[in-house]
């Protein structure tokens, strides 16, 4: 297995054992087909939504309210969540360490001389709802109800 195909079982980490996944789908008709696969789950299955911003906050959390699946964590995926290298806690204090003692800028590369400033910008500033909002990727963990 590769690095990046690795990264895409990232999720794991945060999950129980045996949990579903659900990426969750962008239209609302979509959402409300998941959310009537997920309902027809046993009570207390692990369940795992992912889902991609924009709004990725919203259309998780509505997915699982019109599911009956209760949230016991919620991350932050980074840089994606098709392949998140960080699963950080959606927490201010979460949010803050990883702003200030993991997020660098690569070293080398086209986008370095962007990256670098916009680290400093985030480490100074760290509005933990501003970074939770503009996080490229979201996901909840829980069991269905």
């Amino acid at each position: 297995m590769d690095g990046t195909s690795r990264w895409r079982e990232n999720w794991r980490v945060a999950a129980p054992p045996g949990a579903t996944r659900v990426d969750v789908p962008w239209s609302r008709q979509a959402r409300a087909d998941a959310a009537a696969m997920l309902r027809r789950l046993p009570e207390g299955t692990p369940v795992v939504l992912a889902a991609r911003a924009p709004f990725g906050i919203r259309r998780s959390r509505n997915l699982a309210d019109r599911a009956g699946v209760c949230v016991d964590a919620e991350y932050l995926a980074l840089p994606t969540v098709e392949r998140p290298a960080f699963l950080v806690e959606d927490h201010p204090a979460s949010i803050s360490y990883f702003l200030q003692a993991l997020l660098t800028a690569p070293p080398a590369g086209r986008l370095t001389s962007v990256l670098t400033p916009a680290v400093r910008v985030a480490r100074a500033v760290s509005p933990w709802r501003v970074v939770r909002l503009l996080s490229p990727g979201r996901v909840l963990v829980g069991r269905r109800a």
